[in-house]
């Protein structure tokens, strides 16, 4: 899987390598999409238990947390200035999330789902 990244300040795309770190993130947008799709308060969407996560991706705390550490570190290399990847994946007690709230999800070339923040979904 192969993620991508896009500022749109300057219309920049940039393709990060496929890593498995990448499906750590994918998780954890369709979390955030579903609660999206379900009406969810913006402050409520897309939080994922640990213990669920780890349950369903397979994978220890120990292991989750490093790939967390990855995915930052390898947005934050290829990037170094477009974006603070401390916020990509939140966290609270006992729970994770998707830090953005704008995002596409992209299956092949097809548009599997999009998400965008809800003051820029309402129209007046």
């Amino acid at each position: 899987m192969q993620l991508q990244m896009r500022r749109e300040e300057d219309d920049m795309k940039v393709a990060l390598p496929a890593r498995i770190h990448n499906y750590l993130l994918l998780y954890l947008a369709r979390a955030r999409i579903r609660d999206i799709q379900q009406g969810a308060d913006a402050d409520a969407q897309g939080w994922v238990s640990i213990q669920v996560a780890t349950r369903e991706l397979g994978i220890t705390v120990n292991h989750l947390n490093t790939q967390i550490f990855r995915a930052r570190k390898q947005i934050a290399e290829t990037l170094p200035d477009a974006i603070d990847t401390s916020g990509l994946v939140e966290r609270r007690s006992r729970e994770i999330r998707l830090g953005c709230s704008r995002f596409e999800i992209y299956k092949g070339s097809q548009l599997e789902s999009l998400a965008v923040q809800a003051e820029e979904a309402q129209v007046d």
